[in-house]
């Protein structure tokens, strides 16, 4: 693998790495938002799938 593809392949993984990353804190707080049946975490999560759609553009 050639340089270039390697560094290519290495920020893909980090971008692969933080989009999990994102998924599980919106998983997680979607989670705690059924069980306390409170929308307090909207704004959250709301925020984090700005986030994931910033990651996905890039992937």
């Amino acid at each position: 693998m050639e340089p270039t593809q390697k560094q290519e392949a290495t920020q893909q993984e980090k971008l692969l790495v933080r989009y999990c990353e994102l998924r599980q804190q919106v998983y997680s707080l979607l989670t705690r938002s059924m069980e306390e049946g409170s929308r307090a975490y909207d704004d959250e999560m709301k925020k984090l799938h700005k986030e994931l759609e910033q990651v996905m553009s890039k992937l």
